[in-house]
C-alpha cells in the first residue's frame, strides 16, 4: 500500500523547501522526503569555541525577492541582521598584492589593479560593436570581446570564481543574461549601466547583504517546525514511476521501504540525483543533467585571534586572480572575513575567517586530505593577510559535487528539458541547476515548480 498525498516533493535542500511550503500553504497535502538527517542541503551553520562557520552560502543579498519571500512566509523577519559597512569593500589579489575592486570611473583610473592599456580598452568599451549573430559564447569571450582580456584577467576571472568556483572560459555568457542582456538591448555594457542607473536601478554591489541571527541554519530550522508532518527524513528515494494517471515515488526508510502516491511530483535533487531518478523515465534527460560538470569545492574555516592577524580585514573578502596564483601552490580561489560583515560569527578578542579552495581551477584539491587542505589555508593567510599564531578554531566542509557549471546554452537546455518532462505528466523540476545558481534563484525555482503544479499549467 502507498501513502496518497497531492504533491511528492523529493528533496529538502532550500529548493524543497520552498516548493513544499508554498504547497501546504495553499492547502494541499505534501510529502516532502529527505535522505539526510536535516533539511535545509549544503544551506547550514556550526559553531566551533564560539566562531560560527557556514557549510554552504555565507551572506544573501537583501534585494533578493525569492528568499526574502520565504523569510516572510516562514516567519522569520525579526532574525535578519544586516552586513555592516565594511562588506561593501571588495579585494583582489593579483601581481603579488592585494587590490580595492574599483567600484566607480574614478576608482578604476587610480587603481593598479589593472595596467593603462587594460584601462583604456575597457573605457573604450562603448565603441565596441554589438554582436548580431548570436552564437552561443563563453563569458571569457564575451569579455574579452567587449571589454579586453586585462579585465578578463583582473576582475571576471576571479568573480566568476568566487560565484561558480569556476572558469570564464567554461561558463557561458548566458548563464548572465542580464549581462548579456546590456549589450543587446544598449549595444553597450557601458551605456546599458548608466541608462539604469539613470532609471533608478541599483548600480552592481549597492544591495547589502544579510543572513540571519545565529546564521543560515535557522532558516530550514523553521521549515521543519512549519512542514512538521510532512517532512519525512532519512528517506532515500530509489525510484520515480508512473502509476496509472498518479506518480509513484518508493524510497527506502529506517522502517524498509515505501511507497508515496500523488499527482505531481517534484524533483528538488541536485542534477546528478535527478538524473538517475529520471533515467527510466526519459534516458535523454539523464544524459542533460549528467553532463553538467560540478567541481569539488571545499571551505576551510579557521578562527584566529584578533591580534595575530596583520590586515584590519575592513571588507568583505579577497579573490585570487587566476594568472597570480600564491607563490606556495595553495589551490585558494579566496577568502572571506565572515566576522567582518556580521559582528556575531567570531567570540570578542577574535575573528573568523573562510578559505575557498579547489573549484575548476584546481580539481587536484579533491584527493588532499582535510589535515592538507589546513595547512595550505593557514599557508595561504600568512601571506595574504600576514596571520600568526595557531588558530583557535577550525571547520572544514567539503562538497564533493558543488556547484553547477552552466557552460554556454545551459539555460535553453534546462528550459527544453522541464518542458518534455512535464509532457509525460505533473513532473517538475527545482534546484540551483535550473535557473540560477544563487540561493534567491535556487528558492525562486522552488516556489516556480510549486506555482505551475498549483496552476497545472506545462
Amino acid at each position: 500500500m502507498a501513502e496518497s498525498v497531492d504533491v511528492v516533493v523529493v528533496g529538502g535542500g532550500v529548493a524543497g523547501l520552498a516548493a513544499a511550503t508554498r504547497l501546504v500553504a495553499a492547502g494541499r497535502r505534501v510529502a516532502l522526503l529527505e535522505r539526510g538527517k536535516r533539511l535545509g542541503g549544503v544551506l547550514g551553520s556550526v559553531s566551533v569555541a564560539g566562531h560560527r562557520f557556514e557549510t554552504g552560502p555565507n551572506t544573501l543579498q537583501s534585494s533578493g525577492e525569492a528568499w526574502s519571500a520565504l523569510v516572510r512566509e516562514l516567519g522569520l523577519d525579526d532574525q535578519l541582521v544586516t552586513s555592516a559597512p565594511e562588506a561593501k569593500r571588495r579585494l583582489v589579489w593579483r601581481g603579488g598584492q592585494l587590490h580595492d575592486l574599483p567600484t566607480s570611473p574614478p576608482a578604476l583610473l587610480r587603481s593598479k589593479l589593472m595596467n593603462r592599456r587594460g584601462k583604456l580598452r575597457l573605457l573604450a568599451e562603448p565603441m565596441v560593436p554589438r554582436r548580431k549573430d548570436g552564437a552561443p559564447e563563453t563569458l571569457a569571450e564575451f569579455t574579452r570581446r567587449r571589454l579586453g582580456a586585462e579585465a578578463l584577467a583582473a576582475f571576471v576571472d576571479p568573480f566568476v570564481a568566487g560565484i561558480y568556483a569556476g572558469r570564464a572560459d567554461e561558463i557561458g555568457a548566458d548563464a548572465f543574461p542580464s549581462l548579456v542582456a546590456l549589450e543587446r538591448d544598449h549595444g553597450s555594457l557601458l551605456r546599458g549601466m548608466v541608462a539604469k542607473r539613470r532609471q533608478g536601478g541599483a548600480s552592481p554591489g549597492s544591495a547589502s547583504l544579510v543572513s540571519l541571527r545565529g546564521g543560515l541554519e535557522a532558516l530550514p530550522r523553521r521549515a521543519a517546525e512549519r512542514l512538521g508532518a510532512a517532512v519525512h527524513l532519512s528517506h532515500e528515494v530509489l525510484g520515480v514511476a508512473r502509476a496509472g494517471d498518479l506518480w509513484r515515488v518508493t524510497a527506502r526508510a529506517p522502517s524498509g521501504e515505501i511507497a508515496f502516491e500523488g499527482s505531481s511530483v517534484v524533483l528538488a535533487t541536485p542534477a546528478a540525483v535527478t538524473a538517475e531518478l529520471l533515467r527510466p523515465l526519459d534516458a535523454a534527460a539523464a544524459d542533460t543533467l549528467t553532463a553538467v560538470p560540478h567541481p569539488h569545492v571545499a571551505a576551510v574555516g579557521l578562527g584566529f585571534r584578533r591580534r595575530e592577524v596583520v590586515h584590519p580585514l575592513d571588507a568583505f573578502g579577497l579573490l585570487v586572480a587566476p594568472d597570480s596564483p600564491l607563490p606556495g601552490g595553495e589551490p585558494v580561489l579566496g577568502v572571506l572575513f565572515p566576522s567582518s560583515i556580521f559582528a556575531d560569527r567570531a567570540p570578542r578578542g577574535g575573528v573568523t575567517l573562510a578559505v575557498m579552495m579547489g573549484g575548476s581551477r584546481y580539481p587536484a584539491a579533491r584527493e588532499a586530505t582535510d589535515a592538507q587542505l589546513v595547512d595550505a589555508a593557514r599557508s595561504a593567510l600568512r601571506r595574504l593577510l600576514g596571520v600568526r599564531g595557531d588558530p583557535t578554531a577550525v571547520a572544514v566542509t567539503r562538497h564533493a559535487r558543488a556547484i553547477p557549471q552552466y557552460r554556454p546554452g545551459h539555460l535553453a537546455r534546462m528550459a527544453d528539458l522541464q518542458a518534455r518532462l512535464a509532457a509525460q505528466g505533473d513532473l517538475r523540476l527545482a534546484g540551483n541547476y535550473v535557473a540560477g545558481v544563487s540561493v534567491n534563484d535556487t528558492i525562486a525555482s522552488g516556489f516556480e515548480a510549486a506555482r505551475r503544479v498549483l496552476e497545472g499549467r506545462a
